[in-house]
């Protein structure tokens, strides 16, 4: 298919349309959705970590920190979105889920004061996962601060799926629209086709051309004037070519008439006259009857 062709030019066209509204649409149901989730992720971080506060306080306030430490790996088993707890009172760890140590780095990323409002943080992992890092005092700080980190792959994922989902959408519309779109300016282009190689014909000297006539639309009434032309301009051809012959035949009889009007003016006797007439007159006018007196 040459891009040249107005058929190939009308698939682009539509083909290009619905990948831009594709990607358009893509990104804001993309957008729309990752907002929702992380609004709902946001909320689940809020109540967890006020939850483990809640059920901290107890523990810290008659130094249970066995039963702390016990609480804190029975949450992190029962949520594989919690990626580690920690709590903290007076810079001193009271009871933390990490198997290796606490990374030192992360006690420092998202510190409050004694007695401030709760603060979520995003923080990446040194092997680059993410974490909304949620800071949660303890009975009003005065207990300590909670830490705790739940992963976002899980929302990352449901967006990477989505934006997958979004995009086969998108491939199979386009391929529905490209058939129909095929079919449409097929339709629509074969009228065209036959106007232009009509054209050519015409341009090739050939005569009688004509197309066909479907339909009422206005590629039909361009048939219907293509048709008119062409008969016109054979019928102009037509008379034309008749006065030319015309133009012709007076001009063979007018030079004729000058050669006889010098060969007669070049005798010298009316009998030579005569008889130069007379072979004349039989060459134009056979008849056997003829007589010159």
């Amino acid at each position: 298919m040459r891009l040249k062709s107005l058929k190939s030019k009308l698939l682009i066209a539509v083909s290009a349309l619905i990948i831009l509204s594709g990607l358009i649409i893509a990104s804001w149901v993309t957008r729309q959705y990752s907002s929702a989730l992380r609004k709902a992720m946001l909320g689940q971080v809020e109540n967890a970590a006020q939850t483990l506060a809640l059920d901290a306080a107890d523990k810290i306030l008659v130094n249970d920190l066995v039963a702390l430490q016990k609480m804190l790996d029975q949450q992190a088993q029962s949520n594989p979105a919690l990626g580690y707890i920690l709590v903290l009172r007076d810079g001193q760890i009271l009871a933390h889920t990490f198997e290796q140590g606490i990374p030192e780095a992360l006690i420092g990323a998202n510190d409050i004061a004694s007695g401030s409002q709760p603060r979520l943080r995003e923080i990446i992992s040194q092997r680059g996962e993410y974490y909304i890092d949620a800071a949660w005092p303890i009975f009003a700080g005065k207990a300590g601060v909670l830490r705790l980190g739940f992963s976002e792959n899980h929302y990352r994922r449901q967006v990477t799926e989505l934006w997958v989902e979004i995009v086969l959408f998108t491939l199979a519309i386009l391929l529905i629209a490209w058939v129909g779109s095929l079919w449409f300016v097929r339709r629509i282009t074969r009228p065209l086709a036959a106007l232009v190689e009509a054209t050519r014909e015409i341009d090739r000297g050939e005569t009688n051309v004509q197309v066909a006539v479907q339909g009422q639309d206005e590629i039909a009434t361009l048939a219907v004037s293509f048709n008119q032309m062409v008969a016109r301009q054979e019928d102009y051809t037509r008379r034309l070519e008749e006065q030319a012959q015309e133009l012709e035949r007076a001009h063979t009889q007018t030079r004729a008439a000058c050669q006889v009007v010098r060969e007669i003016s070049a005798l010298q006797t009316l009998e030579e006259m005569r008889l130069f007439l007379f072979d004349k007159l039989q060459d134009v006018i056979p008849c056997q009857d003829m007589v010159l007196t």
